[in-house]
């Protein structure tokens, strides 16, 4: 396999003002540096944003600009689409990831969408760990052991937020 050449910038710039100088026309320049026409139109296209050392032209230097405009229009509206959405502001996080989950087709970005809510974006990706009665044994057994009776009375306050009973 051949070991890819490496243009210095200068190269380039004389290349592509050899070009936009009409001095030669692109086939010959790509013969005598033994590049092809396409890496001489993408020179030619940088040299035309300034990125030999060069001042843009104005032209490409406007284009760019509008582009950037249009990227932050599209964002924007995707934006004011996502907050319209909003009809009662979601108070909890869960309501919050909720909304930014159910909402995906409008904002893409996660970080943006936590960022619209306020919402921490650790907080959109936690999940709360499952209770088990292994975990729960030796502080139910220390709680039996101090106080009986308030044992009693925590495990029915408890069954009766679950709705075991009432």
């Amino acid at each position: 396999m051949k070991k890819q050449r490496r243009f210095s910038p200068e190269f380039k710039r004389q290349a592509v003002e050899e070009l936009l100088s009409g001095i030669s026309s692109s086939a010959q320049l790509c013969r005598r540096y033994n590049i092809s026409s396409g890496l001489l139109y993408h020179w030619k296209k940088q040299y035309a944003k300034g990125g030999f050392g060069n001042e843009p032209t104005p032209e490409a230097a406007q284009s760019e600009r509008i582009s950037q405009l249009e990227q932050m229009v599209g964002r924007l509206t995707m934006e004011n689409e996502f907050l319209k959405n909003i009809a009662e502001q979601p108070k909890t996080y869960r309501e919050k990831r909720e909304f930014i989950t159910n909402n995906r087709d409008i904002i893409k970005d996660i970080k943006r969408g936590c960022e619209l809510m306020n919402l921490p974006r650790n907080s959109y990706y936690y999940k709360p760990k499952k209770l088990s009665i292994v975990r729960l044994k030796p502080s139910l057994r220390f709680i039996w052991g101090i106080q009986p009776n308030c044992f009693i009375l925590f495990m029915s306050g408890t069954c009766r937020l679950k709705g075991l009973f009432k």
